[in-house]
């Protein structure tokens, strides 16, 4: 019976103890990024003698982004990538942007974002962006469109959604920031 409970006690520690042990993570890769986006932006100002005036502005244009990464160290507990919503982390990181406010109408993204060396999507968005120019000028508008992604590269799923998230709102906010001039 002692020998019993010795070696169940022995198997509680060895769990307990592999639970804490940290786990080796080395992310390398680059990430490439082609954005194609339609704005359709109104302008209000005040003109003297005419009063409130209202310019529209629109235009398509395609953007290509290209990001190499590498990060090491040591993770208590790995990240589930599977569990992660890009969806989520897109909308957070949009709705923080510095030079107007964003609202996100839809998100979709689609793709094999799991795969361990080379992750494959696109992500569908439409935006409603209001702010206020340089100029003094208030901007209203919308932005549409599509972002191929492509990385390759040893890389988890979670680091792929968290770089996907934040490359596509600096990607964006560069967008908007041309915008309102």
């Amino acid at each position: 019976m002692n020998k019993a409970i010795r070696i169940s006690t022995i198997a509680v520690v060895a769990v307990i103890i592999l639970r804490g042990i940290s786990v080796v993570v080395i992310e390398k890769g680059s990430a490439v990024f082609v954005a194609e986006t339609a704005t359709l932006f109104y302008t209000e100002y005040a003109k003297p003698g005419v009063g409130l005036q209202r310019d529209e502005t629109s235009s398509d244009h395609t953007t290509n982004k290209q990001v190499s990464f590498y990060e090491y160290g040591f993770q208590s507990t790995p990240a589930i990538g599977a569990l992660i919503d890009l969806e989520d982390l897109m909308k957070d990181s949009l709705e923080k942007c510095p030079d107007a406010q964003v609202r996100v109408r839809n998100i979709r993204c689609s793709g094999l974002f799991s795969m361990p060396l080379f992750k494959e999507g696109e992500c569908k968005y439409s935006l409603e962006v209001q702010g206020v120019g340089s100029s003094g000028r208030a901007y209203s508008g919308t932005m549409a469109g599509r972002i191929d992604i492509s990385i390759t590269g040893l890389t988890s799923s979670a680091k792929a959604k968290d770089l996907i998230a934040e490359e596509t709102a600096k990607l964006l906010f560069s967008d908007i920031s041309k915008e309102l001039k």
